[in-house]
């Protein structure tokens, strides 16, 4: 799964509060239910017209999901916002790959340069999953506590918005 730091800080935060390995494969088990069910189910139904709408729906459901965990954090929650997170980010991730893909696939070197191009979005998009789990890390020595980990996940997850803010002037012949 493709989720990030999100999903792996929410996953370590069920172990420590259930100190439960069946609580924690619980919350895996509907994370990676709804992610597969709507990966199948958003594939099918989003057409290239909608994906603006798909990923300004999915970045701002992930960007607010965070506030379900937030201010109580509990047990239920948590599944809460599992489901969330599976329904959504497969709304998200879909039509940010295909435009991203059309993009490179539009360019004029792009049979050239496909692997190249390829590299590049990984790169980027992996510089920012490092730069998360850098702060992450800085933030849990530097508190020796997970007291930070409500407020970079608050903080964090505002970033969704800018792959809205990104991809909307992005314009392919087949959109009216």
């Amino acid at each position: 799964m493709r989720e990030g730091l999100f999903v792996f800080v929410v996953t370590i935060w069920v172990f420590l509060i259930t100190k439960s390995e069946f609580s924690l494969g619980m919350f895996n088990l509907c994370l990676s239910g709804f992610s597969f069910m709507f990966y199948f189910i958003v594939t099918k139904m989003i057409h290239p017209h909608f994906r603006k709408l798909a990923i300004f729906i999915g970045s701002m459901m992930i960007s607010l999901s965070v506030f379900i965990i937030l201010f109580q954090l509990s047990y239920v929650l948590l599944i809460v916002y599992a489901i969330v997170v599976g329904i959504f980010y497969p709304i998200l991730n879909v039509p940010l790959n295909s435009m991203a893909y059309d993009v490179i696939g539009t360019n004029l070197y792009a049979k050239e340069l496909r692997i190249e191009y390829v590299v590049i979005l990984e790169v980027f998009v992996n510089i920012g999953r490092l730069i998360s789990v850098g702060i992450f890390i800085i933030c849990i020595f530097l508190f020796q506590s997970t007291t930070p980990i409500p407020y970079l996940l608050a903080i964090f997850s505002q970033s969704y918005w800018l792959i809205y803010v990104f991809m909307r002037n992005i314009h392919f012949p087949h959109e009216n």
